[in-house]
C-alpha cells in the first residue's frame, strides 16, 4: 500500500520503532499509528484512515512485524539526523509491467 498519512512503514507500528521519540509518543498517547504530522486540520480522520489502512496492507512478506506500507514521501537516514532513520525499509513495491497494446506500437 501506498499512501500520504504515514512517513514509515513504522507510522503503522510505532511501537516497534527504533526512533525512541516515535515509539515514546505512540505509547503516552496510547495510539496505534502515529500521524506524519504535515495534515493538522482532521486529524481524527487521517488517524481512521491509517488504522484502515494497516488492516488492508496486512503485514510485510520481508518482515511480517511490520504493515506492507510505503510512503509516498519516504523516510531516510541522513548524517545530518543522526539516529533519526526507518527501523526497517521494505523492499520497493512490484505492481507488474506495462506493454504497449498493439494500438499504442502503430501510432508510434
Amino acid at each position: 500500500m501506498v499512501s500520504e498519512n504515514g512517513v514509515s512503514t513504522e507510522s503503522y507500528t510505532p511501537l516497534l520503532s527504533r526512533i525512541a521519540g516515535v515509539r515514546r509518543f505512540a505509547e503516552q498517547m496510547g495510539w496505534e499509528v502515529v500521524l506524519n504530522g504535515n495534515t493538522r486540520e482532521d486529524s481524527l480522520g487521517q488517524y481512521a484512515s491509517m488504522v484502515v489502512e494497516k488492516l488492508f496492507a496486512g503485514p510485510s512478506a520481508a518482515d511480517a512485524a511490520f504493515v506492507n506500507f510505503h510512503p509516498s514521501s519516504l523516510l531516510t537516514a541522513h548524517l545530518l539526523a543522526p539516529g533519526l532513520g526507518p527501523t526497517v525499509v521494505l523492499p520497493a513495491p512490484h505492481t507488474g509491467e506495462l506493454h504497449p497494446t498493439p494500438a499504442v506500437r502503430r501510432a508510434a
